[in-house]
């Protein structure tokens, strides 16, 4: 018996495999990083932001690849945005610094761009 969750298809799999895997690497590096070298890459420089729009529209898309089913998606879709603020107030805490709206703002950007992106690919197949 399937679960709601269960993909359908092999690609799915794949597909939800990678994207979880890209989620678990985005959180860990996040907050496993030593603080000097956090502080040297965190919000520096003009690829900062385009790092987090990459990341969350590269998770969101996945997560509209990886189920056919609207509920699913969108559960994943929220999860990808309760990560986004999860690991900027996780960072906030740990490396004691300000809360980064921007950050939260520029992953949720993405999780949108990202979306739009996986409809727009799983329509071209249907």
């Amino acid at each position: 018996m399937s679960t709601p969750l269960q993909p359908r298809s092999r690609r799915q799999k794949i597909v939800l495999c990678l994207g979880l895997t890209l989620a678990v690497a985005a959180f860990a590096l996040s907050l496993l990083l030593p603080s000097d070298v956090k502080f040297r890459l965190h919000t520096q420089g003009a690829l900062h932001p385009w790092l987090h729009l990459a990341i969350f529209s590269m998770l969101s898309a996945m997560a509209m690849l990886s189920s056919s089913r609207t509920r699913v998606r969108i559960f994943f879709l929220a999860g990808a945005m309760l990560l986004g603020l999860l690991i900027e107030y996780i960072e906030a805490i740990r490396f004691h610094s300000a809360f980064e709206f921007y950050d939260v703002a520029t992953d949720t950007y993405g999780v949108l761009i990202g979306a739009l992106v996986g409809w727009l690919l799983t329509r071209k197949k249907s």
